[in-house]
């Protein structure tokens, strides 16, 4: 199933109605559907810790902002950064990092520095 953004709760909000999807500020949300009708979209909960589920319902809209994505620039920053780090290793210790495959658990997906994926 598609989604059409990724947001973020600014408030709690407790479901009134049937169908409607309780939200914890902070909370990450894929926005499945935005109604033109009215402010009501639906959205799937991002699971969090151990929790699987990801419940789907609808929240109001203007009790979520949009993610903005991290910029290409932070991410070369980002690298550049342990590229330095990994030099001055190698120079002081002689060795280099390891360059085994990085784990599937450990790849994960980052907007405005939270994990998504």
């Amino acid at each position: 199933m598609g989604f059409l953004g990724i947001y973020r709760a600014l408030y709690d909000y407790t479901p009134q109605g049937e169908g409607e999807l309780p939200i914890i500020e902070g909370d990450i949300l894929y926005v499945l559907e935005k109604s033109g009708e009215d402010d009501w979209w639906r959205a799937k909960k991002k699971a969090s810790g151990d929790d699987d589920d990801e419940p789907v319902g609808l929240i109001p809209s203007n009790y979520i902002e949009e993610v903005r994505p991290m910029l290409t620039h932070q991410l070369q920053h980002t690298s550049e950064m342990f590229q330095e780090y990994q030099d001055t290793r190698e120079f002081l210790t002689g060795s280099t990092i390891g360059t085994a495959p990085i784990p599937s658990s450990y790849m994960k997906g980052y907007y405005q520095g939270i994990a998504i994926a």
